[in-house]
């Protein structure tokens, strides 16, 4: 999962609120399960953004080329089933969050839990600000660990 995604689930986790990651309905996996409710992200690629691509764009994989459209198809297969098990899908693309700040995530998140728990709708200033502190940490550890990363794949070349 993009580390966005990781830090959303960390502030699942200091909400205590009880999730799956990685659910399976029928024969296909979702992101984050939180009750009846699944939440998926999708990658602006693997999903053809509609918002990027055109219908009948071919987008290249390593072992095939596939049309946008098909791409779509199977997805709506995909929450169409979902659907008939009684799940609500939200879905949640990559290119509307990888620019997002910390509080901005935060929020993505507090607006989606707040549809599913509506406990969640009334939380106190000082709540949302130590979790839009955590969130910034974590945020900060995270880019660092990237460029680490990336530093140890260029000395590496």
């Amino acid at each position: 999962m993009p580390p966005r995604i990781e830090l959303s689930i960390i502030f699942l986790d200091d909400l205590n609120i009880t999730y799956t990651k990685r659910f399976m309905v029928g024969r296909k996996f979702f992101d984050i399960r939180i009750k009846n409710v699944l939440i998926d992200v999708n990658s602006d690629l693997w999903h053809a953004n509609p918002s990027i691509y055109k219908e009948n764009d071919t987008l290249k994989f390593p072992f095939k080329n596939v049309k946008a459209r098909t791409i779509w198809q199977r997805d709506l297969r995909k929450k169409k089933s979902a659907e008939s098990y009684g799940y609500k899908i939200y879905y949640i693309w990559e290119n509307d969050i990888k620019d997002l700040s910390d509080e901005e995530n935060r929020d993505l998140m507090m607006s989606v839990v707040s549809d599913i728990l509506p406990k969640f709708k009334n939380l106190t200033t000082f709540q949302k600000r130590k979790l839009e502190n955590r969130i910034k940490f974590l945020s900060t550890v995270t880019k660092e660990i990237q460029k680490s990363a990336e530093a140890l794949s260029a000395s590496a070349v």
